[in-house]
C-alpha cells in the first residue's frame, strides 16, 4: 500500500498536480474499494471512474484527471503484468527448448 501510495504521488507530481500526501492515501482508499468486487477484467473503467472521482472533488480538472487515471492504471497494470508475461515468455522458450531435444 505505501508503494501504491508513492507511485500515485509520482503521478500526480508528473501531471502538475500539487496535492498533499492525503489525497493519494483517499484515492488509493477509494480505488480499493471500487474495485473490491471484480466487475469487469482489468477493473477496467471501474479503477478510472473511481480515481477521477476523488480527483475531480479534490478540485483537479476532469480532462487532467482522467489522463492521471489511465496513466495510473496502465502503471500499475504494467508492474502486475510484466513480470508474469516475462516468467510465461521464459517458461514457453524451455519447453520448446526441451521438445526439440
Amino acid at each position: 500500500m505505501v508503494v501504491e501510495t508513492l507511485a500515485m504521488i509520482c503521478i500526480q507530481r508528473a501531471f502538475g498536480i500539487d496535492l498533499p500526501f492525503t489525497s493519494a492515501v483517499l484515492v488509493l482508499a477509494a480505488l480499493n474499494l471500487a474495485t473490491l468486487v471484480p466487475v469487469v477484467p482489468g477493473n477496467l473503467g471501474v479503477y478510472e471512474g473511481a480515481v477521477v472521482l476523488i480527483y475531480t472533488r479534490l478540485g483537479v480538472s476532469a480532462e487532467q484527471a482522467v489522463g492521471v487515471a489511465v496513466v495510473q492504471h496502465a502503471c500499475f497494470f504494467a508492474a502486475l503484468a510484466l513480470p508474469g508475461y516475462a516468467w510465461l515468455a521464459g517458461a514457453g522458450a524451455s519447453r520448446s527448448t526441451a521438445a526439440a531435444s
